[in-house]
């Protein structure tokens, strides 16, 4: 602390590019080792990626929100090493009020420090409701970007923090008059 006391603008600036290095690696970390797969399954069935199991637990569909769109929301589970992780819901929600009946679809996610889960709605049986098809994102190293990010704000706000250090002030004296010592012109 005493260094950044001494000079905040320049660790200050140290700090906002080790925050950019740290994006950076969370960018490229996150596209390069990004790991995806599609599945269709049926009610009860899983499928498996980079150690992540999802199953598939039920559709719950036509769901009414208050704004007036539709629902359409599979439930899965998501475990890893047999230790349940969470229970996602992607959805697809429609909105019939529009004259094309538009459609946006929602991912269910799981974040830890290691990497983000993903998962994608992309189709299901209308009439049975059994089987739907999902795709399933691992992007890992993707916290480094927030990380990142809040090192870049604490380095601009570093650098901005004012220079409470003391300043060496140095008095200058004037040198003496060359003509006094017999210098000089006269």
């Amino acid at each position: 602390m005493s260094l950044l006391r001494r000079n905040p603008r320049r660790y200050g600036g140290y700090l906002i590019h080790l925050g950019i290095v740290v994006i950076g690696v969370g960018v490229i970390g996150s596209t390069a080792y990004q790991q995806e797969t599609q599945a269709t399954l049926r009610v009860g069935e899983s499928t498996t990626i980079s150690g992540y199991t999802m199953t598939y637990d039920r559709f719950e569909g036509g769901q009414v929100a208050e704004d007036g769109r539709i629902m359409d929301i599979a439930v899965v589970s998501v475990w890893r090493n047999d230790q349940h992780l969470a229970t996602l819901r992607p959805r697809r929600d429609f909105f019939p009020n529009q004259q094309d009946m538009n459609s946006m679809t929602i991912a269910g996610a799981h974040s830890t420090l290691e990497n983000d889960f993903y998962v994608l709605l992309l189709n299901w049986d209308e009439i049975s409701q059994n089987s739907a098809t999902f795709k399933i994102y691992i992007n890992p190293l993707i916290n480094l970007v927030w990380w990142g990010g809040l090192i870049l704000i604490v380095g601009t706000l570093a650098a901005m923090y004012p220079n409470t250090a003391p300043s060496r002030v140095e008095s200058r004296v004037s040198a003496p008059d060359r003509r006094a010592f017999g210098g000089g012109r006269a």
